[in-house]
């Protein structure tokens, strides 16, 4: 039993040791040149227009780009359909838009850029890995 006990009070004592250092930590970023930014850090521009870039993770009726928990969201009209959406997936793209606060996450506001024209959008080279 104190065997158990002492087991309980380790694990106790290293998940609270461990959620004092387990705040996100921010992106480094890529220069994508004059007058862009990285998508990762688009939640510092609400309000503003902007000309965000990076690569998308994830698709679906939104396009998420960046690195978690600072990702950035794409939002198109409802008349865009999946595939369109889909040809953007794992590509490098720059976004133009005007950011918006989406709904908060764990770790707080998340940023959107709601597209309403194929325009607002550009394919990028790829940089590379970043390490």
């Amino acid at each position: 039993m104190k065997l158990l006990s002492a087991t309980a009070a380790l694990f106790l004592c290293a998940g609270q040791a461990f959620g004092q250092f387990a705040q996100p930590v921010p992106p480094r970023g890529i220069d994508y040149g004059p007058g862009r930014i990285d998508s990762s850090f688009a939640y510092q521009h609400i309000g503003q227009t902007v000309t965000s870039c990076g690569r998308v993770a994830q698709q679906g009726t939104t396009l998420e780009m960046g690195v978690s928990p600072y990702a950035m969201i794409v939002v198109f009209p409802p008349n865009v359909g999946p595939q369109a959406i889909a040809s953007y997936n794992f590509k490098m793209i720059c976004v133009t838009g005007t950011v918006y606060a989406s709904d908060a996450s764990a770790v707080g506001v998340r940023a959107q850029i709601p597209v309403q024209a194929p325009s607002q959008i550009v394919f990028i080279p790829d940089p590379g890995p970043r390490f």
